[in-house]
């Protein structure tokens, strides 16, 4: 991201401040706006020791203890009893399973919880063919900040473009249900 922005001032100030507060923001509501955008899906693994923390997961999909796909409970219709079969992400944001399975490896897939740029080094998980939709996204608070209408209907224009490929080249495609009747 240092090609947009140099992030390495360590106590921004006026203008300064301004952009890395707009790019920022526009990083975070653009992986926000959807949870399953396919360029936060990552896989990975733990040991289980106790609770675990998933840090950068944001949403699980699939679990699995031995190669058994787990299924999802929510919180409040958890019981830790009974072979293992169940997970939940407990209030606190730890997983849990419906028995002990201390030292046993855990595999999953999930998307990754949105995050900020806070370095030159760091690089949005954006394909890059598609980055420039964080400049047009935070160029339209910067015309929102500096009332130029022009630069604001121009920022506009190219983000609703970008976003619209993003949209259609990195969501699951949509599926119509059937008939009713």
């Amino acid at each position: 991201m240092s090609e947009i922005y140099d992030f390495t001032s360590t106590n921004p100030y006026g203008e300064e401040a301004r952009l890395r507060s707009w790019i920022n923001d526009a990083w975070l509501r653009l992986q926000t706006m959807h949870f399953n955008w396919s360029w936060l899906w990552f896989e990975d693994e733990f040991v289980a020791s106790g609770d675990y923390t998933p840090d950068t997961v944001g949403r699980f999909i699939t679990v699995s203890v031995g190669g058994v796909e787990l299924e999802y409970k929510p919180y409040e219709d958890f019981e830790a009893t009974g072979p293992l079969k169940y997970y939940t992400i407990k209030p606190n944001g730890r997983i849990a399973f419906n028995e002990n399975i201390d030292t046993q490896t855990v595999s999953f897939t999930a998307y990754q919880k949105p995050a900020l740029l806070s370095a030159n080094t760091d690089v949005p998980l954006l394909p890059e063919q598609h980055r420039m939709v964080i400049v047009w996204m935070a160029l339209q608070d910067y015309a929102m900040y500096d009332e130029a209408p022009e630069l604001a209907q121009k920022a506009s224009w190219h983000y609703a473009q970008m976003l619209a490929e993003l949209t259609r080249d990195y969501l699951p495609e949509m599926k119509l249900p059937g008939a009713i009747a």
